[in-house]
């Protein structure tokens, strides 16, 4: 068997510990490519065409891993050509480092382990470089990347952040690398390109990175995969995939998706089949489902948390070298709607504007920056659906997003356009759907208008309000299906909209929404805190007594009597009903000079 060479990427400050591993390597059979046992030191006219040569001439290198290393560019350097020659590539774990330090693409493999028992870990290393692995050995990157340029461009922050609150998404995309077409949708901004980029840059057997333009083919696709597996820009494409299925489970993503014009997306289903069939796995990142793609294998990252959305301002910020606390990180992240777009946005305000108005900037999204940001995630698309699809789905969309919580199709009825029939109201609704503008949870059968989306839109008209308004005062303002505890757990699931309703209400609908406020009190009185109930019973005494609405007025009084008492605050209950007596007692004595 022809002595297979290896070449070994380490810092200097390592030099004794990779002679160690070396001579055990050597030992074994292997032929070992060191720098300075092999006479080269870094910074000499000569290192760096003798690096790249032993590089080219090794079968497969072995990075030593440590804190220096991480840090050093010789040793990334030297990685990346490993990589972009398709060799394979080992890591060698010498001492425990910080996870912030290690390259993305080398996260996600298992290493050989020297830190806990040093023999055991280089044994390891030797059967995985036999062809022998075990349970235990290393597991080798073959991984080929074509497109970090694009990558570089588009995702600024991608080498220099890691990523932050989305492990949980990460497990579920790297799990559906099955085979069949992985789309992950979602509105602008929302970090898709990135999850998929952290899933790319660790993918073992290599990954192609293509991003689409409302200009591009098939045909700019199939010369990036040419430029992969190094063939000739003028090969046939079936030379591409005869040498594709050389090279099993290689990730394709293909990503800003939703910019293919919709003629060209036949061509591109055509030739994503004909990659399937060569054993690629491929990732589709849209702010657009496409439909035609079957079956459907749908992730959309979620929601940040506020820690990882204040530790992604953080990292903006140091990225940047702009000084910022954790409360302003924190704050930033507050007022950046845990939106990962936003927060970068706001970083990079830093150097141009105050703290301070930065924050203000964020929570009335009225100035021109945020507006910008809002338009590159939100209204451009839109805009697109609109120019693809019609105006009826951005016209239903506008209406729904008054709604502040998730919400059954009778409601979609009560609040569509007047003009809207129902076929032509579900054609809209899967319009919607599609570009991820309303998401629908098959498990409670109700839909949801994605937060941002609500933001980035106009206020709803009077109208929309008054519909939202008359269809949950029609389900929840009366005394006894509140009364019937039966009916809380749909009073729960509608309680975002109910309270946005009574809010409209209180200023345009002003009795109305008192007296709903009254008939909620059986069920808030079970379900909801005294503080709540509390502060809804104050706002409607406060719009009872401004508008001159006796018996609303009469009516609060006596609830926030009920309220003190349950809280055995005698004393303000019995000033509270004290105040309600009289206001009863007026209100009778007219009714019963009505009646005479």
């Amino acid at each position: 068997m022809e002595q297979r060479t290896v070449f070994i990427s380490h810092s200097t400050t390592n030099d004794a510990q990779t002679d160690r591993i070396a001579d055990a390597l050597e030992h074994a059979g292997f032929s070992v490519w060191v720098d300075h046992r092999n006479g080269i030191k870094p910074g000499t006219p000569s290192w760096d065409k003798a690096i790249r040569a032993a590089i080219e001439d090794a079968d497969v290198g072995v990075f030593i891993m440590s804190e220096a290393a991480l840090a050093s560019e010789i040793c990334g350097s030297e990685c990346l050509l490993v990589r972009e020659l398709g060799d394979p590539l080992y890591i060698v774990k010498l001492e425990d480092v910080k996870p912030s330090s290690v390259w993305l693409y080398i996260k996600q493999i298992q290493y050989a382990d020297l830190t806990k028992n040093y023999d055991e870990g280089i044994e390891s290393l030797i059967n995985a470089l036999n062809g022998k692995p075990t349970a235990n050995s290393p597991q080798a990157l073959h991984s080929r990347f074509t497109g970090e340029s694009t990558l570089r461009q588009y995702l600024p922050f991608l080498f220099l952040n890691p990523m932050r609150g989305r492990d949980d998404d990460l497990r579920r995309l790297t799990a559906s690398l099955n085979g069949t077409v992985v789309q992950v949708t979602g509105t602008g901004g929302l970090g898709k390109s990135r999850l998929v980029a952290e899933a790319a840059l660790n993918h073992a057997q290599g990954a192609v990175w293509y991003r689409c333009s409302s200009l591009s083919t098939p045909a700019d696709l199939l010369g990036l995969l040419m430029e992969h597996l190094r063939l000739p820009q003028d090969s046939a494409e079936q030379d591409m995939l005869n040498q594709l299925r050389l090279r099993p489970k290689t990730l394709i993503v293909i990503d800003n998706a939703e910019d293919v014009l919709p003629e060209n997306q036949i061509s591109y289903l055509d030739f994503i089949a004909k990659l399937q069939t060569a054993g690629a796995h491929i990732v589709l990142t849209s702010r657009m489902r496409w439909e035609t793609l079957r079956p459907l294998n749908e992730i959309t990252p979620t929601a940040l948390d506020l820690v990882s959305a204040t530790a992604i301002a953080r990292d903006f910020a140091v990225a940047q070298n702009i000084p910022l606390t954790d409360a302003e990180a924190e704050a930033i992240a507050l007022e950046a709607r845990l939106y990962p777009r936003l927060i970068e946005w706001a970083i990079g305000q830093f150097g141009k504007r105050p703290f301070e108005r930065v924050l203000a900037q964020l929570h009335d999204l009225k100035s021109k920056g945020v507006q910008e940001a809002l338009d590159e995630m939100i209204r451009s698309s839109i805009d697109q659906m609109s120019a693809q699809d019609g105006d009826s789905a951005e016209r239903l969309l506008l209406r729904l997003a008054v709604c502040q919580g998730s919400f059954g199709y009778q409601v979609i009825n009560a609040l569509k356009p007047g003009a809207m029939d129902e076929d032509l109201l579900d054609d809209a609704l899967d319009v919607l759907q599609a570009w991820r503008f309303v998401r629908y949870e098959r498990s409670d059968e109700r839909y949801s208008v994605d937060p941002m989306v609500r933001l980035a839109l106009p206020a709803p008209d009077e109208t929309t309000h008054r519909a939202h308004f008359l269809h949950y005062k029609d389900l929840y303002s009366n005394h006894a299906a509140n009364n019937n505890e039966d009916t809380h757990p749909r009073i729960l699931l509608d309680w975002d909209d109910i309270q946005a309703a009574l809010t409209w209400g209180m200023v345009h609908e002003t009795e109305t929404a008192i007296d709903w406020v009254i008939a909620l009190q059986h069920f808030m009185l079970l379900r909801r805190t005294n503080l709540e109930r509390f502060e809804m019973l104050t706002r409607a005494l406060e719009t009872a007594i401004n508008t001159d609405y006796e018996w609303g007025e009469a009516n609060c009084l006596k609830a926030l009597g009920d309220v003190h008492l349950r809280k055995n605050e005698y004393a303000e209950a019995v000033e509270r009903y004290q105040e309600a007596l009289p206001l009863y007692r007026t209100i009778g004595a007219r009714l019963g000079e009505a009646n005479c």
